[in-house]
């Protein structure tokens, strides 16, 4: 009959959300989208994506997302983490992977007010950092 209120805040994260809902911005879209693309201009997997047919099917989970700042400064970017799981055909995980992507200066491009409530902003910085964090689990996915 008891309740706990944990301490954590996830402001951040539900107005991130709230911001994709309002620009009516399709997280999944685009993390389909550019893995899609990633993997057909990949050198080693262009020829073994297909779309159908194939002895494994690709899981993508963004299990966190949020937007961060910067100390210094009032820049702030998008901090996303993608989770991909790999299944043969007998529904077993072959492969599993979590990365998230990193911050270079050049990406600080917009405030956290600009990518809340610019539909531009928005989709630049979060195009930046799912095409980062695809590129990463690409590169493990190549050295596994």
């Amino acid at each position: 009959g008891t309740s706990f209120h944990p301490e954590l805040s996830n402001d951040e994260a539900l107005l991130l959300e709230r911001s994709f809902a309002i620009n009516n911005l399709s997280l999944t879209t685009l993390i389909k989208n550019e893995f899609k693309s990633q993997l057909k201009n990949d050198s080693i997997y262009k020829d073994k994506f297909v779309p159908f047919g194939s002895d494994f099917v690709i899981h993508v989970f963004v299990p966190k997302y949020s937007v961060e700042t910067v100390i210094f400064s009032p820049k702030a970017q998008i901090k996303m983490f993608i989770e991909i799981r790999i299944l043969n055909k007998f529904n077993e995980i072959v492969y599993e992977d979590i990365q998230e992507n990193e911050f270079f200066s050049q990406d600080f491009l917009y405030t956290q007010n600009e990518i809340l409530n610019s539909k531009e902003a928005l989709e630049k910085a979060t195009y930046l950092a799912i095409r980062q964090t695809i590129a990463r689990l690409i590169l493990k996915m190549k050295k596994s």
